[in-house]
């Protein structure tokens, strides 16, 4: 195409329509952004594959089932909810605060347990760490508080007799 003017003129280029970009090479860019974006944002978001790992074990995530191991309060987020998880035989020590919410116990002792009670769960302790469903077979606790109301302290007391209670107010 040719612009022709008073003073000058001036040849302007066009593409013929053969040179345009095929769509195919589009929709690859968009769709490695999509995976790039999912790939990036699944773990922070929780979405699948990691929907099921919830808090740091070890340097991996935390399984469904643990079985024989250590389990080390130190080295779990503060304030987290451990859901719906299996502990055979494994070790759980503190330091820490522990609310264990509709769990299940048996064949599982507690050396020196300590219990703090407390007048709702607005009260907790900074930090506490929260297992909810959870269940602990042949496990030993140790070094840990547990944190509850009086019902539930009371419960956990009946499962782990010579006890001292705090009481917070």
């Amino acid at each position: 195409m040719v612009v022709v003017s008073a003073t000058s003129a001036v040849v302007l280029a066009t593409q013929p329509s053969s040179a345009r970009v095929p769509v195919w090479v589009i929709y690859g860019c968009v769709g490695l952004a999509v995976i790039g974006f999912y790939v990036m944002l699944a773990p922070l978001m929780r979405w699948w594959p990691w929907h099921g790992t919830v808090a740091a074990f070890g340097g991996r995530a935390l399984p469904k089932r643990i079985k024989g191991e250590q389990v080390d309060l130190a080295g779990l987020p503060p304030g987290r909810a451990i859901a719906r998880r299996t502990f055979e035989e494994c070790e759980i020590v503190g330091p820490g605060h522990v609310l264990l919410g509709e769990c299940h116990v048996e064949r599982t002792t507690w050396t020196d347990p300590e219990y703090l009670v407390v007048p709702d769960f607005d009260h907790m302790p900074p930090g506490t760490i929260k297992f909810y469903g959870c269940q602990f077979s042949k496990c030993e606790f140790s070094g840990f508080t547990a944190v509850g109301r009086k019902g539930e302290i009371e419960a956990l007391k009946a499962l782990f007799p010579m006890a001292r209670a705090r009481v917070k107010r």
